[in-house]
């Protein structure tokens, strides 16, 4: 277990305040070790617990009502602007990229075409079916070691 100073752990309820579910897991045994053993560290302690009740006794902020529609209706606006403007923007995508859709349709096309070519049929019995693979040509060659399969 590390040593925890007391500047460390004073830095340590800055950050994290004088609630222990708060600080880090890693500092939380050292930090409890120097309170059990610094009178000093149990005063910071103590101080970080009082501005913590303070803290807590502040009421939230509330916003007025007109400032909460005002900003409602202005992204209300926004949305319908941007909604409103979404089809010109697929039309501008469509027409900056559609020689590369065509291309790449094109060429999936032709790879489909090749690939079903090209393959092999397989062989009546399918138990002997793993003993074919696809040559360079397209024909089927035999692994079989077996010479009555062959």
């Amino acid at each position: 277990m590390t040593v925890m100073k007391l500047e460390d752990f004073e830095a340590m309820l800055a950050c994290h305040g004088a609630d222990a579910r708060d600080w880090p897991l890693d500092n939380r045994m050292a930090a409890e070790a120097l309170l059990r053993s610094s009178p000093e560290a149990r005063a910071l302690l103590a101080e970080a617990r009082a501005v913590d009740r303070l803290l807590s006794e502040i009421p939230d902020p509330q916003a007025p009502a007109r400032l909460k529609g005002d900003i409602l209706a202005r992204v209300n606006a926004e949305i319908i602007a941007r909604a409103a403007s979404a089809p010109a923007r697929r039309v501008g995508f469509m027409r900056r990229f559609w020689p590369q859709m065509i291309g790449f349709a094109a060429a999936s096309l032709l790879g489909v075409m090749v690939g079903a070519k090209t393959v092999a049929p397989l062989p009546d019995d399918m138990a002997d079916a793993s003993a074919y693979v696809l040559g360079y040509d397209g024909a089927a060659i035999s692994l079989s070691m077996n010479e009555d399969q062959q």
